[in-house]
């Protein structure tokens, strides 16, 4: 799945872990598996750290007591590249502004200037009220507050002192 999904082998993690209970009991704690073969030193390892997460969460473990395995898990984890939220200049091609009727306490229903987030430019101020539209939020300036772009590309909004 991690394959077919573009993430290079060298960025997999696989973690495995297991349900593990005393016999008789309703309940389990999952304890983390070792990577690596499943050989008898890794169900010991395994009993160990069960009796350990008992006493952890319990207050008490019985190590004489045989352990059950009710569930074995894998995970599988694909570390990509970081992201890069920065934006140095203007989105080329970004709509044009527009406005529409907007409604605000402070002015009630009025003409509303609307831009594409993308294109704003970093270090650009504007006042509000302004709406800011983008494919995955909207950003409104209420009247009396400005509207500021930081050199990354973040928005900032601040109300001056009145």
């Amino acid at each position: 799945m991690l394959g077919r999904a573009g993430v290079p082998e060298a960025r997999w993690e696989l973690a495995r872990a297991a349900d593990c209970r005393y016999p008789r009991q309703a309940y389990e704690l999952t304890v983390p598996v070792a990577s690596g073969r499943l050989d008898a030193a890794t169900l010991e390892r395994l009993s160990h750290d069960f009796h350990e997460r008992h006493r952890a969460t319990y207050g008490h473990a019985s190590p004489g007591e045989p352990v059950q395995c009710v569930n074995l898990r894998v995970s599988a984890t694909g570390r990509l590249e970081p992201l890069d939220v920065s934006r140095s200049t203007p989105t080329p091609g970004a709509a044009a502004p527009t406005s529409r009727e907007a409604y605000f306490k402070e002015t009630g229903v009025g003409r509303c200037p609307v831009v594409a987030r993308d294109g704003l430019a970093p270090d650009e101020a504007r006042p509000g009220p302004l709406i800011v539209e983008s494919p995955d939020t909207t950003v409104v300036v209420p009247p009396a507050w400005r509207l500021s772009v930081e050199a990354g590309g973040l928005i900032v909004l601040e109300r001056p002192h009145a």
